[in-house]
């Protein structure tokens, strides 16, 4: 600038003195120029450094204070130059302050847009109204071309921004809702294919109709590729043409009915004659077969015939593998029962024989006691006086005659080859014979021997009356009972009497010695069959010695050697006994003791030593006749085999039992379902007994239930879904309503019996719960219009679109209940056509509608749903103001949840805190770290149960509703809930205030001693609401 100065000096200089041109004017004039010249370049240069300074000194500035606006200027703070700039470097340097506050600004607002953009990332107004305030509070103190710099850059980035955000929302809205078609059409098919497992093949087709609409939609939207309708629809019909045929395939009973119905299904129903004919009293059967035919279509014939012939094939390969099993079990059975009958036939002859030995053995000793007894008086004797003498004694003969005659018949029909009728007939004489001989040749010995010969023969009461009184008796007895056939008998009578006339005195004293005897052995007998020690055998080989020395006297070799095997079985069957009672026995150790006995020892198969030699010492004492020895055996090896058997299915009772209460059961299967119902049985846990159980009843009880179900409650659960009548009807849906709702350890909601019961047996008792809550009535009524309706689909369906207007049921609510929600419309839906279906007109239904939105289903506030965007919800019926009537316990209630979770920073009035800025105090958060701007959201979210509402502590992260969970000092994670109970104390302190408002002078002072607890109460309830404070109320 000074050359500039000095040049214009000259100029202006005054003109001298004219003079001569001598050359030295143009000299100068050259001088001039070439000094302008210099100073003109110095200038540049000078510039150059003024700009280069200006420059250097505006990018050496933080940029805090570039970006920063001075409010007294409406300019960054540094846009001022430093002192002593002048107007070039004061240019230059404005210049890059402006460019960089420009680029600052651009820079702020590109990462300003693209944290809006991350945040609000398919939510266009979200992202527009916060990028707005970001650009007000951006441009707020700037003034002039600053201002308008931000406001338009901002504009730009935002427009921009919001047009890319509302693209990539409108394609995931369309992503959506194609996802929303596609997991819809397969969740559909899998319940079409139950439908029509079940029988229920009206919900199929509803179900492949919605399919089918909801595809066609999709196509027209274009959310759906082309064909994708066709694709889905033939899926749905697949499904249920599989349904369909499988439970056709459920009512074969053979191959042969099988391939009748695979060929009427091969061939759409044109060859029917077999499987009509095969199912002609089945009329239903034959109802779902034409039904069958709705499904079978071109593009779905082919994968409902393979599915049915796979079904088919199964149900064949258990025929066969059963069929199989039949014949080799009844081959065995062949071949066992050949075996038992070779067997038995060698065993009876035996056996019968011993029975037959042991009945005249018992009627020698008893002829001889009765004859032995003192007489009764004359006249005494007839069928009605006799008792326990000798006429009793003949009537006992008599019942056990009858039992081996009825065996030996039996033996005779069943075992013809080998036990002929002749050989019948011959045992049941000569037992007869043997068993009537004793008691004549003891009566003999009273003389009379032909009176007694003629009145059994002929009856005669004149020579009856000339016995003596036992001779009576004998002659009433025979005639009287079966033992005495006249006919066959008379003449052994008479042969038999005639001898015991001859008999020598000797003889008849040998007679009452064998009958001695034979009670002698019978008394022994009866004690070696408790026990008997072969190491001390003493009692045995003293009464085996007293048998032999009575050989050829009482007794005959042939009856000797009788009754010594008699002693000898009793001896070796109470080894038996010892044996079946020691440590190691059981039925395994019996079936081997038996077949060691049976060969002889031959047998050692599985023995111990030990063993063995206990099972020898039973050969040794128990002779060569075993067949009461292997008898007692077999008797208690079947004792065994029965309580091994009844120990072992305890066990497997308790095993199963153990597996399904611990968590390991499946609910799908009745066995163990059943297995819980027996546990809950025990344990006095029945589920119709729940609203009696204590709390630690109802955990016990809840947590066991979550897993397995018990099977008398699933059944009553699918009864009353159909309509059907059950007791308990309430406590039936209340389970209901706790299983298919429970809350997880995650604190999600799910469905416990989504393996016990059908997905239309679940939708159908959701609705009657909902009815029942919303509307009220009795369970059992409203259970059965339900079915009703669903079976006369059709024309209730008519019927709901006469009088809802061609609005569905949801869609009538939305439209005629003020400020309803698509939450509200879900849960009176059910209500309005169950009110359709009780025959209700269209404004019956409104009256109804508005009553039950007014009474229960009031606006809420804090409450929300978890399906729903948070403030959607505008009314509930498991509001605050619905579970808390009185403002005062609801006001308790909100503070109690501030109190316990101000500490971790949560409040229910965060926002309102946010929104209105006020200023309270917040002396209720534990935590004196937190301030009040740290405060987070929380929300409640309702679960409805008998014992009133629950409500969980859920918080915002992200735009979705997520449960609060945090850990509790041992570490394990915790999710807070509340319900009246916590307002207990708050209650107990209003029931105290108004007993002693209500109280006179006298009796106040008592009734403060008798509640001084309550008071103290009440006091500790003031002074924490005084700590808390009253945010946002």
């Amino acid at each position: 600038m000074a050359v500039i100065r000095q040049r214009t000096q000259v100029f202006n200089k005054p003109v001298g003195v004219r003079r001569i041109n001598t050359g030295e004017a143009e000299m100068w004039e050259q001088v001039s120029q070439q000094a302008d010249m210099v100073g003109q370049e110095m200038y540049r240069r000078a510039a150059i450094k003024a700009q280069e300074v200006g420059a250097d000194n505006a990018l050496a500035i933080e940029n805090l204070n570039i970006t920063t606006i001075d409010p007294l200027t409406g300019k960054p703070e540094a846009f001022s130059a430093p002192n002593g700039f002048g107007e070039i470097a004061t240019a230059a340097y404005q210049d890059v302050i402006t460019q960089r506050f420009e680029d600052s600004i651009d820079t702020e607002l590109q990462v300003a847009s693209a944290e809006m953009s991350m945040k609000y990332e398919f939510d266009p107004q979200g992202f527009d109204t916060a990028m707005s305030q970001r650009i007000a509070a951006m441009s707020e103190n700037a003034q002039g071309k600053f201002k308008t710099s931000i406001k338009i850059n901002g504009a730009k980035r935002l427009a921009l921004e919001k047009l890319n955000i509302q693209m990539r929302t409108r394609t995931k809205h369309r992503s959506d809702a194609a996802q929303s078609i596609l997991v819809s059409a397969a969740s559909n098919t899998s319940a079409i294919y139950d439908a029509a497992l079940a029988g229920d093949d009206t919900t199929a087709r509803d179900l492949t109709t919605r399919i089918t609409i909801n595809s066609l939609s999709g196509e027209a939207a274009e959310l759906l590729v082309e064909g994708s309708s066709v694709n889905l629809t033939s899926k749905a019909m697949i499904a249920a043409g599989k349904g369909t045929a499988q439970r056709l395939m459920n009512s074969t009973g053979n191959p042969a009915e099988r391939n009748f119905l695979k060929l009427f299904l091969a061939t759409n129903g044109e060859q029917s004659a077999g499987i009509k004919k095969v199912w002609k009293d089945k009329p239903e059967l034959l109802l779902q077969l034409k039904g069958s035919l709705d499904f079978i279509k071109q593009d779905t014939r082919d994968a409902i015939l393979t599915h049915a012939s796979g079904v088919a094939a199964k149900f064949d390969a258990v025929d066969r593998d059963t069929a199989i099993q039949e014949k080799a079990i009844f081959d065995a059975k062949v071949k066992l029962a050949k075996a038992q009958v070779k067997q038995k036939s060698a065993i009876d002859d035996i056996g019968y024989a011993d029975a037959a030995k042991s009945l005249v053995a018992s009627a020698t000793k008893n002829a001889s006691k009765m004859f032995s007894n003192p007489f009764p008086k004359q006249g005494e004797y007839g069928t009605d006086t006799l008792g326990v003498n000798l006429y009793s004694s003949i009537s006992y003969l008599t019942e056990q005659y009858l039992i081996l005659e009825k065996e030996s018949e039996i033996r005779m029909v069943n075992d013809p080859d080998n036990y002929k009728q002749s050989e019948h007939v011959k045992f049941i004489n000569d037992l007869r014979k043997s068993l009537i001989q004793p008691y004549l040749f003891e009566a003999s010995q009273d003389g009379n021997i032909d009176s007694l010969k003629a009145a059994i023969a002929t009856g005669n009461q004149q020579d009856i009356n000339s016995l003596t009184l036992n001779q009576q008796a004998l002659v009433v007895g025979l005639k009287e009972f079966n033992i005495f056939n006249s006919s066959e008998d008379i003449g052994f009578v008479q042969t038999t009497l005639n001898q015991s006339k001859n008999a020598t005195k000797e003889k008849i004293e040998n007679q009452k010695r064998k009958a001695s005897i034979i009670g002698l052995v019978d008394t022994i007998g009866n004690s070696l069959l408790e026990h008997f020690n072969p190491k001390n055998p003493t009692v045995l080989n003293d009464a085996l010695a007293l048998i032999n020395q009575e050989i050829g006297g009482a007794l005959t070799a042939t009856e000797a050697i009788a009754q010594k095997q008699r002693l000898r079985n009793s001896a070796a069957i109470g080894i038996v006994v010892d044996y079946s009672n020691a440590a190691f026995s059981s039925s395994i150790k019996m079936n081997q003791l038996k077949t060691f006995v049976q060969t002889d020892g031959g047998t050692t198969t599985g023995m111990l030593k030990e063993e063995i030699e206990f099972a020898q010492t039973i050969l040794d004492v128990g002779g060569s006749n075993k067949n009461a020895i292997i008898q007692k055996i077999s008797g208690i090896q079947t004792s065994f085999n029965t309580a091994e058997t009844l120990k072992e299915q305890e066990e497997k009772l308790s095993k199963n039992i153990l597996r399904v209460t611990t968590g390991r059961g499946d609910n799908s299967n009745k066995k163990d379902r059943v297995y819980m119902d027996q546990y809950l049985d025990t344990a006095n846990l029945s589920w119709k007994d729940y609203d009696s159980f204590s709390d630690n009843q109802k955990k016990q009880f809840n947590k066991l239930i979550k897993s397995v179900q018990p099977d008398s409650l699933v059944q009553d659960m699918k009864t009353l879904s159909k309509g059907g009548e059950v007791e308990n009807a309430e406590a039936v849906i209340n389970h209901f309503a706790r299983l298919s709702s429970d809350m997880n350890g995650n604190g999600n909601k799910m469905n416990r019996m989504v393996n016990s019961l059908s997905l239309t047996e679940t939708d159908q008792l959701s609705e009657i719960n909902k009815i029942r809550l919303v509307n009220g009535g009795n369970i059992t009524q409203i259970a059965a219009i339900m079915s009703k309706a669903n079976v006369n689909s059709k024309e209730m369906n008519q019927r709901e679109r006469i009088v809802l207007d061609e609005l569905s049921p949801a869609d009538f609510v939305l439209e005629n209940v003020k400020n309803s929600d698509i939450m509200l419309a879900g849960e009176l839906k059910g209500v309005v056509s169950y009110l359709v279906r009780m025959g209700k007109s269209t404004e019956q239904i409104k009256e109804r509608l508005e009553q039950i939105a007014d009474e229960k289903y009031p606006k809420v506030k804090y409450v929300v749903d978890p399906s729903m965007p948070i403030g959607d919800l505008k009314r509930s019926m498991f509001g605050l103001e619905a579970t808390f009537v009185d403002d005062g316990e609801r006001e308790e209630f909100i503070s109690i949840i501030n109190y316990e979770l101000g500490g971790r920073g949560y409040s229910l009035f965060a926002d309102e805190y946010r929104k209105f800025n006020a200023n309270a105090d917040f002396g209720f958060m534990l935590d004196s770290e937190k301030k009040p701007d740290d405060l987070k959201q929380i929300y409640l979210v309702p679960e409805k149960s008998t014992a009133g509402t629950l409500y969980y502590a859920f918080e915002s992260i992200g735009g979705e509703l997520k449960p609060l969970i945090y850990k509790l000092e041992n570490g394990d994670p915790f999710q807070p809930s509340f319900d009246s109970d916590d307002t207990k104390a708050w209650r107990d302190a209003q029931g105290f205030e108004e007993k002693i408002n209500a109280g006179t002078e006298n009796n106040r002072l008592e009734v403060l001693k008798t509640d001084a607890a309550k008071q103290q109460k009440t006091n500790e309830i003031n002074n924490r609401n005084r700590s808390r404070g009253n945010i946002g109320r």
